[in-house]
């Protein structure tokens, strides 16, 4: 009751948004914090799943988990609709640990917004230190450094892949010298669908001293 008083009151929640689907959201239905406040519910997959299928399917078979889905794309697209709304504001957004679902939106929102890749990273990986959600690396370790592949974890428990996720978004949707808020940028505009106008006034709402570019963009 104190945590709900505290995020009703204090941080005023106006909008929460569920990322889980129905076969993990425990049956809600409706906001868990409070009176008029909106729930959303935006079932999402995690990682590399979120990428265009070209994309996926060039990680390998051995790099990803489970099926392909499309719906991803239309779930991260109503997502993003969802934060260009002022009025939403403030927003809580979960999945069940926090950790998967939770930081794929998460990265995708703050890689967006201009926050480098080693903050990126750094935040991620301080979620080893929650004793629900367990150990998030951004890929195995063998002989003590990372692997290339991206890839910390992958079978029937959980699929673990920021690594992946990070850098199939660079290398399919970045530029040469580019940086990752271009890459994925590019990555929501052209292949989830996201309008420019949704970008733009996102970044309104999140950076205090943002600026727009004067920018022309052209279909196509």
């Amino acid at each position: 009751d104190e945590g709900k008083a505290t995020m009703l009151n204090r941080l005023g929640i106006k909008t929460e948004i569920d990322l889980r689907s129905e076969s993990d959201d425990g049956g809600q239905t409706q906001n868990a914090i409070g009176e008029n406040v909106k729930y959303v519910k935006i079932p999402l997959g995690q990682y590399a799943n979120v990428i265009d299928y070209e994309s996926w399917r060039n990680l390998g078979k051995d790099k990803v988990s489970g099926g392909y889905d499309a719906n991803n794309k239309n779930a991260i697209k109503g997502l993003f609709e969802l934060l260009a709304d002022e009025s939403n504001y403030p927003v809580y957004f979960h999945c069940n640990a926090g950790a998967d679902r939770t930081g794929t939106v998460a990265f995708l929102i703050n890689g967006l917004l201009g926050v480098s890749e080693a903050d990126l990273i750094r935040d991620y990986e301080l979620t080893s230190f929650s004793s629900v959600s367990g150990l998030r690396y951004r890929s195995e370790i063998k002989n003590g450094d990372f692997t290339e592949i991206g890839v910390m974890k992958n079978d029937y428990d959980n699929f673990v892949a920021f690594g992946a996720l990070m850098n199939a978004i660079k290398n399919n949707y970045g530029a040469e010298g580019g940086t990752l808020s271009y890459a994925i940028e590019n990555f929501l505009t052209d292949y989830v669908g996201v309008s420019h106008e949704d970008i733009e006034s996102l970044k309104r709402i999140m950076i205090s001293d943002y600026t727009p570019v004067e920018t022309e963009y052209v279909v196509g």
